[in-house]
């Protein structure tokens, strides 16, 4: 549902904060980080922005292990 949001805007930058959480949950870790540093380039100063890093973080620790 959420890539077919972005389809018809694909400005709604929260839209891939929140599709970044649901690949983070499937273990997509790759897309969750692709989205969540997109997310970060767009909203500029955003009030979660420290979470997101965080999240950015794991989500690299992550994708290391699987390499």
């Amino acid at each position: 549902a959420v890539d077919r949001i972005l389809l018809i805007a694909p400005g709604e930058v929260h839209e891939v904060r929140d599709r970044g959480a649901i690949y983070q949950k499937l273990e997509c870790f790759r897309a969750a980080l692709t989205d969540f540093q997109r997310y970060l380039e767009v909203e500029h100063g955003a009030e979660d922005a420290d979470a997101i890093r965080e999240r950015i973080i794991e989500l690299q620790r992550s994708a290391a292990r699987l390499n």
